[in-house]
């Protein structure tokens, strides 16, 4: 089998003479390098092309641009390289907002298994939860989209009107069931307890 090596300048030759400029110069640095993380993560062969700051060189800039990966905080994967060192990947920062984005929608439908922890399996209820006191205040009228509920309840926000609390009541009545009530036998002070929950404000 025959392999592609993507090639790149030795960035450590030009590193000083890069960063001597990058102190020297009052220029933002920042603008530039986030067009090579944003929308894709770029290597050499795309970079060199990039627009960058005037006096500096193609090597340079991916110099600076190496330094600049190299200083963030990096993960080491179990793959090595043919020199026997670790592949390591960053977190990017439009990653934050990419995973916060898949734990709003993905709450709640995941299939539960038989193997989770007792931790994995309370989250999995909790989020099912949600879902359910969504769904049925939908049904009985609250006025708002599943996307606006689940973030008011992951991020703990105060109800904005009447359906919000609906939803928001809802949730703490079925969390209070599993809680507190599932095992117990019920009786008529539980029953105004989760009355009281559910119209609450």
């Amino acid at each position: 089998m025959k392999y592609y090596k993507l090639k790149q300048p030795d960035h450590a030759k030009v590193l000083s003479k890069a960063l001597d400029k990058m102190f020297k110069k009052p220029i933002d640095f920042s603008s530039y390098f986030v067009k090579t993380i944003q929308p894709k993560y770029l290597f050499w062969d795309k970079v060199q092309y990039l627009p960058r700051p005037h006096g500096v060189t193609a090597e340079e800039f991916w110099a600076l641009v190496k330094f600049s990966r190299n200083a963030s905080p990096e993960r080491t994967t179990p793959v090595k390289d043919k020199n026997g060192n670790f592949f390591t990947w960053r977190t990017l920062p439009i990653l934050d907002s990419f995973f916060h984005e898949i734990d709003m929608q993905f709450g709640g439908k995941l299939e539960l298994s038989a193997v989770m922890d007792d931790s994995s399996r309370q989250r999995f209820i909790s989020r099912g939860i949600m879902e359910e006191a969504i769904a049925s205040s939908q049904l009985e009228g609250a006025s708002t989209t599943r996307r606006v509920a689940r973030r008011m309840i992951v991020e703990n926000r105060k109800p904005k009107n009447k359906s919000e609390h609906m939803i928001l009541n809802n949730y703490r009545a079925m969390i209070h069931v599993e809680e507190n009530l599932r095992k117990e036998p019920l009786t008529a002070s539980k029953v105004l307890e989760f009355h009281r929950i559910l119209t609450e404000n």
